[in-house]
């Protein structure tokens, strides 16, 4: 297994660096000049740890050709470190006795091996060692290129699984890359089965779609590591793929509750002032906007796995698009761009977004709204709303248990009566 010899070396390699600095660290006590070299060259080393680090936790666990990973390179650098940490040792033990020893220990340590000896090894071994830290730097930029910008761990395995061995410094990527990939690794880290793919398919476009313009451009189809890195770290985000989507686990077999809603029509123009003032930096956040909706979450026994959200939405018909937008907030938060209209892209208007458990919860208020820029003859307007409550099916679930909950005043009966299996529509 190549690549797995290759993470043993480098873990080997890292253990070395730190033992060398350790190593160092005794050394720099004593305080002479020769030794002040010594002390330089581990430093530099110990620089490079954190780039292993990084190598080894983007490029362990995944598959053998994903990488160029050299294992002859790699192995001969194994090599080289053992062989210098072993000197260093040596110089370091019979600097000690030169300075910290007994007369009669002074004596016999300098007749064994003199000074000029001790510092014409030491020179030598750091000469043969000095291209250890541009080596692995080489090996870094060859394996996983820019992706060392990226601070979340799962979108760095993410950019670089999904880039070809030429685009490894590039610096942004087409949603369609990060869609497929993230797909491709949540079936492997499911066991190479998905029993939702379609589920997860939305959850993915959903996630993607979040993502593109949050610097605060308009979204372009494109992500950058700049956007990437706008993404907030959790500690539950961090884990895996799922983690990344904002689950725990995955259902089995998910279903899709209709949600009784009360909705009307509404539309809003460049005149129509700010409901919701700016907050921060995403893309149309100063735009004119005004709440279309609102709605409480029901309970319900199941686990909520998340919502649908499908609308009909328009612009003003005529000239640019590409510009208004659907944000929804929950309980009074900050609202968060879900939907951008592009007339040009879909013609139908209409559009469907998954918000994940990590976003929404059971008995959370929803608000969702217009966002329209303040241009001259430009506008926003919903005809249509749809939510789905997502949530675990269970198939021997019964009329009685159904009208039970009807009772509580959990879910009406005539929404448990169109549970339907969520599908691609």
């Amino acid at each position: 297994m190549v690549v797995s010899e290759c993470i043993s070396a480098l873990k080997f390699i890292k253990d070395t660096i730190v033992t060398i600095k350790h190593e160092s660290d005794t050394i720099e006590k004593i305080k002479t000049d020769n030794t002040q070299k010594v002390i330089t060259f581990a430093k530099t080393l110990f620089v490079i740890k954190s780039s292993i680090e990084l190598i080894i936790d983007v490029t362990e666990d995944m598959k053998e050709d994903s990488f160029n990973l050299d294992i002859a390179i790699i192995l001969n650098l194994k090599l080289k470190i053992e062989e210098f940490l072993k000197i260093l040792i040596k110089y370091r033990e019979w600097t000690e006795n030169i300075i910290n020893g007994t007369c009669f220990v002074k004596c016999k340590t300098g007749c064994v091996n003199p000074p000029s000896k001790m510092d014409a090894l030491i020179n030598e071994a750091i000469d043969n060692s000095i291209d250890i830290s541009q080596i692995i730097l080489d090996i870094q930029t060859n394996t996983i290129g820019s992706a060392k910008d990226i601070h979340h761990p799962i979108l760095k395995k993410v950019w670089v699984c999904g880039r070809g061995k030429n685009q490894l410094n590039d610096t942004q990527v087409s949603t369609t890359m990060l869609t497929e990939t993230l797909y491709t690794m949540l079936e492997k880290e499911e066991g190479g089965t998905l029993f939702n793919p379609d589920y997860c398919k939305k959850m993915i476009n959903s996630f993607i779609e979040l993502l593109d313009g949050s610097l605060g451009t308009a979204p372009d189809g494109i992500i950058s590591i700049l956007e990437l890195n706008k993404f907030e770290k959790t500690e539950e985000n961090v884990k895996n793929v799922k983690g990344l989507l904002g689950f725990d686990k995955l259902p089995d077999k998910e279903a899709a509750v209709q949600i009784p809603i009360d909705f009307k029509p509404m539309c809003i123009d460049h005149s129509s002032g700010l409901e919701m003032p700016q907050k921060d930096d995403r893309y149309g956040s100063g735009f004119c906007n005004k709440m279309v909706h609102k709605h409480k979450i029901p309970s319900h026994k199941s686990p909520l796995f998340g919502i649908i959200i499908r609308c009909n939405v328009e612009d003003q018909g005529w000239g640019g698009t590409g510009h208004a937008q659907i944000r929804y907030s929950i309980n009074g938060g900050n609202t968060m761009p879900m939907i951008i209209i592009w007339r040009d892209r879909n013609p139908s208007g209409n559009y469907e977004i998954t918000l994940g458990p990590d976003k929404i919860k059971q008995e959370d208020e929803l608000k969702l709204w217009l966002y329209c820029p303040g241009w001259n003859g430009w506008k926003c307007k919903m005809n249509s709303l749809e939510i789905l409550g997502i949530y675990s099916h269970k198939q021997k679930e019964t009329t009685e248990e159904h009208k039970e909950e009807h009772k509580d005043g959990v879910v009406g009966l005539n929404s448990l009566e169109i549970i339907r299996l969520y599908t691609n529509k």
